[in-house]
C-alpha cells in the first residue's frame, strides 16, 4: 500500500512541476511582452512628440517605464520563487534523475547580460527621452515639473533594477538547506 501512496504522490509532484514549469513560462513570455510594450510605446511617443515639439509627450514616457518596470520586477521576482520552490520541494522529493532542471539550470545561471539588456532596455529608452525632451522644454513650470519628475523616475528605475539584480545574484549563491 506504502507503494501505491508513494506513486501518487509522484503523480502529483510530476504534475505540480508540470503546471509551475508552464508558470514560468507564461512570465517569461509576459516579461518580454513588457519589454516590447515600452519600446514600442517609446517609439510612438517620440514619433507624436518630436513632430510636434512637445517635451510633455516625449517626457512622460519615463514614468509610464517606471510602472512597466515594476510590472517586469514583479513578474521576474515570481519566477525566482517558483523556481526555488521547484528545486526545493519537487525536484528534491523526486530526484533529481526525474526532473532536476532547477538544480542543473542554477549552475549555469548568468544574470549578466539578463541584468545589461534589462538595465539598458528600460533606463536607456528612459534617458534617451529626456535627453530629447530637454531642447523641446519651454520654460513653463508644468514642462520644468515633468522634467524632474522624469529625471527622478529614471533614476528610480535604475536603481530598482541595479538592486533587484544585485538581490537576486545574491539570494541565488546561498546555498539552501
Amino acid at each position: 500500500m506504502s507503494n501505491l501512496h508513494e506513486g501518487t504522490k509522484n503523480e502529483f509532484l510530476l504534475v505540480e512541476y508540470s503546471a509551475l514549469r508552464e508558470e514560468i513560462v507564461k512570465r517569461i513570455e509576459l516579461e518580454y511582452q513588457l519589454i516590447y510594450l515600452s519600446l514600442v510605446t517609446f517609439g510612438v511617443i517620440c514619433g507624436l512628440g518630436l513632430p510636434a515639439h512637445s517635451s510633455l509627450v516625449i517626457l512622460f514616457y519615463p514614468i509610464f517605464a517606471t510602472c512597466i518596470i515594476a510590472g517586469w520586477v514583479n513578474s521576474d521576482n515570481s519566477i525566482q520563487y517558483i523556481a526555488n520552490y521547484i528545486k526545493n520541494h519537487i525536484e528534491t522529493k523526486l530526484g533529481e534523475d526525474n526532473t532536476g532542471w532547477e538544480h542543473r539550470f542554477e549552475v549555469q545561471k548568468s544574470n549578466g547580460l539578463s541584468a545589461l539588456s534589462v538595465i539598458g532596455t528600460f533606463t536607456g529608452t528612459s534617458l534617451f527621452a529626456i535627453l530629447v525632451g530637454i531642447p523641446l522644454i519651454h520654460i513653463d513650470a508644468i514642462e520644468i515639473l515633468l522634467l524632474i519628475v522624469s529625471i527622478i523616475s529614471m533614476i528610480l528605475s535604475f536603481v530598482l533594477l541595479v538592486w533587484y539584480f544585485t538581490r537576486r545574484q545574491s539570494r541565488a549563491s546561498i546555498p539552501v538547506k
